[in-house]
């Protein structure tokens, strides 16, 4: 024998009490699928037990004429509304034979069409789904979940606000909308191109997906996955000890009164933890990312921690005195994050720190976002160099150099494992401050 065949349910309209003992009540629309009852109020429309006739419509329900001078105009309307979701359900069931079911019924009253060939799938949703399964898989980290989640976010501000739609689905994703994005993302929202091309990932990679199931075509994903935008700058946080770039003190003046005009939350945070690594003597970015509370001494105003890059042949507890400056932008955020593991909320609570691997992995994507976000302001700013967290600690390293400090101190200060690492690094940044030391000595030894 056969599937038995699917008898597409018929609506029909009918009253709810607003309130115990009120006299007008809601109308209601109800479809009834396999013994289960799919119910959906008909906004602002009500009517007196008096005035309604359950019997009118061939049974489905209509006012009477008691009901007032529109009660025409109420009997189209519900009319048409019942219309329209039974044809719909005749549509649906002739392109996907025997496939209706309650949540099907359930999304086509609440009108989305699930007769297009991507069922009224929302382009959001989907390019979520996607992440979803691809960090279900551990295709990709926590961090990258997290950051194509908030891409996505941005997405639907943009189609909000841009493109004055709640929605866009899966088969109306277009280049067109994607270069309207892009062009949104560097005028209004200031991105770089490295930030864009990041956020263009998980839309490329839907796309994709989408093509493969033809929910859209071949072509417009071609054009869509060559969008990318040309890098325009480059940076290789390996080379970057080799290679001081810092800020002088007028720059790093104009880079703390910019930080209070940011009106990006999440940029202004990153200008905070640059700061801070800045006031903490140069502290790297991971171990700004995995500085908890418990490292912080208020009383004693030190940073006690030991750092995650000599962890593996250097256990030892690396101190930090920590600056006024540092001081309140702990406290800052010892407001809204105190009550959470990491100072900085870049990690999760439960993240392993012993898992070199992933910490690595999330070291990764964290600096990277973090970068992404510095170097437009760098940009901004008219800086000569990318700005990125590490020109924090290069910065730290010259102006304490050259502010008279020793270089065996600044030395103990960056966590470095000898004196000699520091002078490789620092040692042309030197004179300014050996100028200072021979002026100072003053000897008078000169002859007549």
């Amino acid at each position: 024998m056969g599937k038995a065949k699917i008898l597409i349910p018929k609506g029909k309209f009918f009253l709810r009490p607003i309130a115990k003992d009120s006299e007008v009540k809601s109308i209601y629309i109800r479809y009834v699928f396999h013994r289960t009852s799919i119910v959906r109020p008909m906004a602002n429309y009500q009517c007196r037990a008096v005035d309604w006739n359950q019997n009118g419509n061939l049974g489905r329900g209509e006012v009477k004429a008691s009901y007032g001078v529109d009660y025409k105009r109420v009997n189209s309307m519900l009319a048409k509304r019942i219309s329209d979701i039974d044809n719909a359900l005749v549509e649906y069931n002739n392109a996907h034979p025997n496939q209706l079911t309650v949540q099907k019924i359930r999304d086509i009253i609440d009108g989305k069409p699930l007769a297009r060939q991507d069922e009224g799938k929302s382009f959001i949703e989907f390019a979520d789904d996607i992440t979803e399964s691809k960090y279900q898989e551990s295709r990709i980290s926590h961090s990258t979940y997290k950051n194509r989640l908030c891409c996505m976010r941005k997405l639907k501000k943009f189609i909000k606000i841009e493109l004055k739609k709640d929605c866009v689905f899966v088969g109306d994703m277009s280049k067109e909308i994607v270069s309207e994005y892009i062009q949104w993302r560097k005028s209004t929202e200031e991105n770089s191109h490295e930030t864009i091309n990041h956020a263009l990932t998980p839309i490329i990679d839907a796309c994709e997906r989408a093509a493969d199931l033809g929910l859209l075509s071949k072509s417009e994903y071609a054009e869509i996955k060559r969008m990318r935008l040309p890098k325009l700058v480059s940076f290789n946080a390996e080379s970057e000890e080799n290679e001081v770039r810092y800020l002088e003190k007028d720059q790093l003046k104009k880079l703390v009164e910019y930080a209070v005009t940011e009106k990006e939350p999440r940029r202004r945070e990153y200008l905070d933890m640059f700061m801070f690594a800045f006031h903490a003597c140069g502290l790297r970015v991971v171990d700004i990312m995995t500085l908890q509370w418990k490292h912080i001494d208020f009383g004693k105003k030190q940073l006690r921690k030991i750092l995650v890059k000599t962890a593996n042949y250097r256990s030892t507890t690396h101190t930090v005195p920590l600056t006024e400056e540092a001081i309140a932008i702990l406290q800052r955020w010892k407001k809204k994050r105190g009550n959470n593991r990491f100072v900085f909320g870049m990690l999760e609570d439960d993240t392993d720190l012993d898992n070199r691997e992933t910490l690595y992995k999330c070291r990764n994507n964290v600096t990277k976002c973090i970068n992404q976000s510095l170097t437009v302001v760098g940009e901004k700013l008219k800086f000569n160099h990318p700005l990125t967290m590490h020109v924090a600690r290069h910065t730290f390293a010259v102006l304490a150099l050259n502010g008279g400090m020793q270089m065996s101190v600044v030395s103990r200060l960056l966590g470095h494992a000898s004196t000699g690492v520091t002078e490789k690094v620092y040692a042309k940044y030197l004179p300014e401050t050996l100028e200072e030391e021979v002026n100072r000595l003053n000897f008078g030894f000169l002859a007549s």
